[in-house]
């Protein structure tokens, strides 16, 4: 029960802080930042490989609870994290998928 309030805490702040970001410098503007220097084109290019492998679990995750990943993983490309985050939510709040009994190990 907890992982769901945290998940969803976490889901809306998200939501809020890339809404504010994409109000101020407008949706290309983000990457645009990430092009500002040596620092910025790192952090990038860090969650860029952070994305990858997180997809990489999530295609995993979903087929192994009888869930599409697919809409998920396309999601990534303009929504980044916050797709990962909205999985995570929706799976735990039981919205997607099949519940998971005591047998099968789940991980988290």
């Amino acid at each position: 029960m907890i992982k769901r309030w945290l998940l969803g805490f976490l889901l809306v702040d998200f939501v809020l802080l890339s809404t504010w970001a994409m109000w101020k410098v407008g949706y290309l503007g983000i990457f645009a930042a990430a092009l500002n220097g040596p620092g910025e084109m790192q952090i990038f290019a860090d969650l860029c490989i952070a994305l990858l492998f997180a997809s990489g679990w999530l295609k995993r995750d979903a087929e192994r609870r009888g869930i599409n990943p697919w809409p998920w993983i396309v999601a990534i490309v303009p929504m980044g994290s916050l797709s990962i985050v909205g999985y995570l939510a929706a799976r735990e709040a039981g919205v997607i998928g099949r519940a998971a009994t005591a047998s099968e190990p789940v991980a988290a």
